[in-house]
């Protein structure tokens, strides 16, 4: 059995020799051996300089086919959905004021199936960020100051030195009345402080009388 290799080619550019192949080289029907003389790399970065320097140009191109894009969707009333690539009344497509017919380039039904499959793959990541989010509202608290805090009680909980004691984490042990925070509590240790509205006494007589009856 014969092993055919592939002949070599050198871009007109680069100088670099190739397979003559379709995988190293464009297809140009007009040339004899239906391949363009430069290599797809040569092709890619100079298409790339010529868009950095003509990019007004390019924008304008960029607009003209939008604007005839959306002209067709006003005349059929109907827009193809880039996801399920249905065509669909416009009735169907979120507005969205950024794009020339004012409307998403997915239909509803899609746009919910992917939102409801980003939340589903990144659960956590949401969960973490959404935690933050309500933090800083709540208590002006930042992420890198959340960090701080709970490195500086060496990652246990700041009243019984514990781990969490639920899957909700640590929480933000504050004073009520000037809105200081005191640390991160695990949910046992917050709900003792909470229950006991923070007096000192009171405590002490819970310990009292755990003491007594201890034995």
């Amino acid at each position: 059995m014969q092993n055919f290799q592939c002949e070599g080619r050198h871009c007109t550019r680069c100088g670099e020799e190739f397979p003559a192949t379709a995988e190293f080289f464009a297809r140009n029907k007009n040339r004899k051996d239906g391949l363009v003389q430069e290599c797809k790399r040569c092709q890619s970065q100079r298409a790339k300089i010529w868009r950095e320097n003509n990019l007004g140009q390019v924008k304008e191109r960029l607009k003209l086919r939008q604007e005839e894009k959306a002209k067709l969707v006003t005349l059929d009333h109907l827009k193809q959905c880039r996801s399920c690539w249905e065509s669909k009344p416009l009735s169907e497509f979120t507005r969205n004021p950024d794009t020339v017919d004012e409307l998403r380039n997915i239909c509803k039904p899609c746009d919910a199936e992917r939102s409801r499959r980003y939340a589903q793959e990144h659960r956590p990541k949401l969960l973490l960020r959404y935690k933050f989010k309500s933090l800083r509202l709540k208590y002006g608290l930042s992420e890198e100051r959340w960090k701080s805090l709970l490195l500086a009680q060496n990652g246990v909980c700041a009243c019984c030195f514990g781990p969490p004691s639920s899957s909700r984490g640590f929480v933000v042990d504050h004073d009520h009345e000037t809105g200081k925070i005191r640390g991160l509590l695990c949910n046992a240790c917050n709900l003792i402080l909470g229950h006991a509205n923070d007096d000192v006494k009171r405590l002490h007589k819970a310990i009292e009388y755990l003491e007594r009856h201890g034995e």
